[in-house]
């Protein structure tokens, strides 16, 4: 198990675990975000690692369970949102749309 010191993890409630990532931590794992993708088996292994170590400090178990995982970018590092799916519970889906008003600068 990578030692990571920034890392806060916080147990939202019984489906969901929101783990953020300092950029100490994302060097620890040697870890960038625009390569973070499940297509990845390295990022699949950090995955694991997390909801380890999760378990461990909350008690959230995704063992054998179904997981949504979003990541997003923050200023230093990202967060990453895990949500246990169930098939009974099917999970509304809503698609927003940014709409940005500012031309792209260099």
């Amino acid at each position: 198990m990578i030692g990571v010191a920034v890392m806060n993890i916080s147990k939202i409630d019984d489906i969901r675990l929101l783990i953020s990532l300092a950029s100490e931590d994302m060097q620890a794992f040697d870890l960038r975000f625009d390569q973070f993708l499940w297509s990845d088996k390295k990022s699949r292994d950090i995955i694991r690692e997390l909801l380890v170590i999760a378990e461990e400090k909350t008690g959230f178990s995704a063992e054998n369970k179904r997981l949504m995982i979003e990541a997003i970018p923050t200023d230093d590092g990202c967060a990453i949102l895990f949500t246990l799916l169930s098939d009974k519970l099917k999970l509304a889906r809503k698609k927003f749309r940014v709409k940005n008003k500012h031309e792209p600068f260099i």
